[in-house]
């Protein structure tokens, strides 16, 4: 890759030498911070723990807006994965009306589709935060221990940070699917009364399974986002918006059909039992190819597979604006990057004044 730029005053890195911790200002740039003793040997790269604590930052940052503005889309998407059959509006109508327990709003209310928000943002918060630490991490690390680099070294680090943010955060997920399609109510939802429960019927194993589906669903959704926003941002040049909706919608595409059964697994209450993520796929396409008896095979197996889709496009737009938040985070994260290191070789000034110089930046980055 061609070199960076020169460093701006401060004696501080520019946003093209701060890692990937800011894609789109790094256009160009190697993705991991070097040591230059030895001209960027792969033994010598170190793992920039400031760079992934920024990528947390950015992740933890942007799924709030993301998460309010887009949350309607996810419950019309989970609601369209628990069935093989009826179109949004049908599955609008079923929200509106309260969910598996009947206890719905008013009439033309948005209030049933926002059922779960507060959980959905914890959710987000901690998943993001740490899927985009843990990528960022492992990302270095496979950069430093293999001939990987670029797309390559996204891809692999990110399916194995990818496993790992799901699993880890598969309760949450658990809590807040089962709130928004009203499966059980918010008492019966808590951590410690889930948990319990699935210990009480012995169902603990099947805890267990759900978060080892959402791990694979998450491993197969962070290596196809991660890649191909590097690839989106660092090789064809795209803005940090539009790189990071468009790698949400690849990422929905590469893991839907899991998403679809993890969804499957998590609407069951946890003194249910559930199979494993093998099964809970075939379960789900034979669904579907049921109506199909009697026609060829290969009519059927396509009709199965059209099931594990059902609520693409939502989860789809659902990500492209949740992402696409993030994108913007991330954009107004590399300015102050840019800018606020560069006051260290400044005269001293007063707070007001340095709290007006922020705040004049933040307004001409919404501008």
């Amino acid at each position: 890759p061609p070199p960076c730029r020169a460093r701006p005053r401060g004696g501080m890195h520019s946003a093209c030498c701060a890692g990937d911790a800011y894609p789109v200002a790094g256009r160009g740039c190697s993705s991991s911070s070097l040591s230059s003793s030895d001209g960027g040997h792969p033994s010598s790269r170190s793992v920039d723990m400031c760079a992934c604590l920024r990528m947390g930052l950015i992740g933890g940052s942007g799924a709030i807006p993301g998460t309010l503005l887009a949350y309607p889309l996810d419950v019309l998407k989970v609601r369209m994965q628990a069935t093989s059959s009826g179109s949004y509006k049908c599955a609008a109508r079923f929200i509106a009306g309260g969910g598996h327990a009947g206890f719905g709003g008013a009439a033309a209310s948005v209030a049933p589709f926002y059922r779960g928000v507060l959980p959905a943002v914890e959710l987000r918060i901690i998943a993001r935060s740490s899927q985009f630490l843990l990528s960022e991490m492992c990302t270095r690390i496979v950069e430093s221990h293999t001939s990987l680099a670029g797309v390559g070294a996204r891809f692999v680090g990110s399916l194995g940070s990818g496993y790992a943010t799901g699993f880890l955060t598969g309760l949450p997920e658990y809590r807040k699917k089962l709130m928004s399609q009203g499966v059980v109510d918010a008492r019966r939802a808590r951590y410690r009364t889930l948990v319990r429960s699935a210990v009480a019927s012995k169902k603990a194993g099947a805890l267990v399974l759900r978060f080892h589906g959402a791990g694979c669903r998450s491993a197969v959704n962070d290596s196809c986002f991660f890649a191909a926003q590097h690839y989106l941002a660092r090789e064809r040049g795209w803005s940090a918006l539009t790189s990071y909706a468009a790698a949400a919608a690849c990422g929905v595409m590469g893991a839907f059909l899991l998403d679809t059964v993890v969804a499957r697994m998590m609407l069951t209450p946890p003194w249910q039992s559930v199979s494993g993520v093998l099964a809970s796929t075939l379960t789900v396409m034979r669904e579907r190819s049921a109506v199909q008896r009697g026609s060829r095979a290969a009519a059927s197996t396509l009709s199965g597979l059209r099931g594990g889709y059902r609520g693409l496009s939502a989860r789809a737009l659902e990500f492209m604006i949740s992402y696409g938040c993030t994108g913007l985070v991330n954009g107004w994260m590399a300015s102050l990057a840019v800018v606020i290191p560069s006051w260290s070789s400044e005269a001293p000034i007063s707070f007001p004044e340095r709290y007006k110089q922020v705040s004049l930046l933040v307004q001409d980055r919404l501008a």
